[in-house]
């Protein structure tokens, strides 16, 4: 049975995306694949001179996770932002810290499982903590 998962990009205000996994959406799978590509960027506000893994806000971090995560045809699709209960057993939730760095929670139905950064994601599966 495939495990299902959804990406939840949170603007400021708002979410923007949705993004549907419909397998391999486990911690170990998914949530580092996610933490790896996560992992050292930082949200800015405008591109002078920056350098590095940066998203040009939360909108710029959405789309680059998308093209990251989209390879073929199937398995990861975009829903609307809100979209919930159409199966999921995870959700990862991103977003800006106050810090400009990232921000990820990891829920398996209604339990937190993990809230940090994708560094502490990385560090924690490493040496099994995170459930699967």
């Amino acid at each position: 049975m495939s495990t299902r998962a959804l990406c939840v990009i949170k603007g400021a205000d708002e979410e923007i995306a949705v993004i549907y996994r419909h397998y391999d959406g486990n911690p170990a799978w998914f949530g580092k694949e996610l933490a790896k590509f996560l992992d050292g960027f930082q949200v800015v506000n405008g591109l002078a001179n920056q350098t590095g893994k940066i998203a040009n806000g939360m909108e710029c971090l959405a789309a680059q996770i998308v093209a990251a995560l989209k390879t073929s045809a199937g398995n990861v699709y975009l829903y609307s932002a809100g979209t919930r209960n159409i199966g999921e057993e995870y959700t990862y939730i991103v977003e800006q810290a106050k810090d400009y760095s990232i921000l990820l929670t990891v829920s398996s139905y209604d339990d937190r499982i993990f809230e940090g950064s994708p560094e502490e994601f990385l560090m924690l599966e490493a040496i099994n903590q995170i459930k699967e």
